[in-house]
Parts: C-alpha cells; structure tokens; sequence
C-alpha cells in the first residue's frame, strides 16, 4: 500500500511541475477531475494525438515551401482547438502566435512559429505518455 501511495505522490508531482513549467495551464486539471474514468484523459490525448496527424503535413510542407495560406492558418486554428481542451498551453500559445502573425500578413513570423510548434507538441505529447499511462 505504500509503493501505491509513494506511486500517486509521484503522479501528482509530476503533474504539478508540468502546471509549474508552463506545459499545461488550469484546463488540464479541469478536464482530470471531469471524470472519474482514468481513461478520460487518454481519450483526449489521442483526439490531440489525431489532430496534430491531421495538421503536422500541411506545417512540414509549409516549412520545406516556406509557403503560408488560408489553409494552414485553418490547419493552425484547428491545433488551437485542440491543444486549448486539454491544456496545452505553450502549443496553444504558439497557435495564437501564428495567428496573429497571419492576420497581419506577417509570414516569416509565422514560419517561425511552426518548428517551435512541432518541437513543443513533440514535448507535451511525451509528457501526456507518461501521465496517460
């Protein structure tokens, strides 16, 4: 019983210093005490998981291209939806980064924006491994 203790003291460790690095805001917990099915949070990493699939051809095209259009901004937007519901917040910082940068027709700080985007939910993914699991 002990080592379950010592396990769950780790687990919520480890979740805060994510809240302390900035990796997940509020959202994060909000969406672990949501439900009582341990599963839950599983569920919407792999929607996150799914999402970023969806998204991570039209930002390395983009990048290889150094082309920006409507359709990744919507590709970006879509990435924003999803990192904002499970708390994501660097991701969802980023996305509104581009955003921005797109509405002003800034395009190179756009393209900047895209390998810290990948790099960070390559980050937040591995975290979410080890806290889904």
């Amino acid at each position: 019983m002990d080592s379950l203790k010592q396990l769950q003291r780790h687990y919520v460790q480890f979740v805060k210093s994510l809240y302390r690095e900035k990796t997940v805001d509020r959202q994060f917990f909000d969406m672990q005490k949501l439900s009582d099915d341990p599963q839950f949070l599983s569920v919407l990493a792999n929607g996150f998981d799914n999402v970023w699939e969806s998204v991570s051809h039209k930002l390395e095209i983009a990048i290889e291209h150094k082309n920006v259009n409507r359709e990744l901004n919507d590709a970006v937007h879509r990435l924003k939806g999803s990192s904002t519901s499970i708390g994501a917040k660097k991701v969802t910082t980023l996305c509104l980064a581009f955003e921005d940068h797109y509405s002003t027709q800034n395009y190179e700080a756009c393209l900047q924006c895209l390998p810290k985007m990948k790099e960070e939910y390559v980050f937040v993914k591995n975290k979410l491994e080890t806290v889904c699991s």
